[in-house]
């Protein structure tokens, strides 16, 4: 099975790109240009995040981490953008405003696991300065249990242009990815059906499942998988996870 493809054409990824082209847009007629990006952890987030960033290069990338101070995380965003830190914090966050109000178009601040910056107030707070006065565009994305969070800060989220949660993948876009991915075997229409079922849509569970598919297949020298032959293995993987 292809592990080095990204399909581009899933519903998500459409979805992510078009929350990033609303914000970039806002940014440029200097109205709010905050975006946030939910969805349940296994939908792809931090793979679409990359796929962006790799693609598209006036895009800043930072994965949160949770041990990463405020003044951790304005170092390496100026990092990021070129400059060197230098002095304290306010010297860090006046040289990135000065340093994005300097580039012809500003870059698109892309935050991947913001959840992380629930307990981060001080963090958020010095995220609208910086929108405000580098009008930047802010991309949160995260899992859905920061967005009850990032309501209680008013005055960041009246800055929110647009907030996209992220779906399940469909059965469509499960034909897709076992297209792309899949090299010695194929689905059949109802075992697409089945491991949407089987998998809820998760991102992560339809790929694993389909790495299994495919050793299966090529176990028993089958070219379409049926959903019988998913069943299968599904009951399987659970037995699997319930002995270990």
């Amino acid at each position: 099975m292809r592990k080095d493809v990204f399909v581009a054409d899933l519903s998500n990824v459409v979805a992510f790109v078009e929350v990033i082209s609303q914000v970039k847009e806002a940014a440029a007629r200097r109205n709010p240009s905050v975006g946030i990006i939910s969805a349940p952890y296994g939908i792809g987030k931090t793979e679409t995040c990359l796929w962006f960033y790799t693609r598209n290069k006036n895009t800043v990338y930072i994965s949160v981490k949770a041990a990463m101070s405020t003044r951790d995380f304005f170092e390496e965003l100026l990092l990021e953008i070129g400059g060197t830190p230098r002095g304290n914090l306010y010297k860090i966050f006046a040289e990135i405003v000065e340093t994005l109000r300097q580039k012809e178009e500003p870059p698109v601040i892309l935050l991947d696991e913001a959840n992380r910056l629930a307990e981060k107030k001080k963090m958020i707070e010095i995220l609208r300065d910086l929108h405000d006065e580098a009008h930047v565009p802010i991309v949160l994305v995260g899992s859905p249990e920061f967005l009850p969070v990032i309501r209680k800060f008013g005055a960041f989220h009246s800055r929110i242009r647009v907030m996209k949660t992220l779906s399940p993948l469909s059965i469509k876009d499960i034909q897709k990815i076992a297209s792309a991915c899949l090299e010695n075997c194929r689905l059949d229409p109802g075992a697409a059906k089945t491991l949407r079922a089987e998998t809820g849509g998760n991102t992560r569970q339809v790929v694993i499942a389909l790495e299994a598919l495919e050793r299966y297949a090529k176990a028993n020298a089958k070219e379409v998988i049926t959903s019988e032959d998913v069943r299968k293995i599904m009951i399987k993987a659970r037995k699997a996870f319930e002995e270990a």
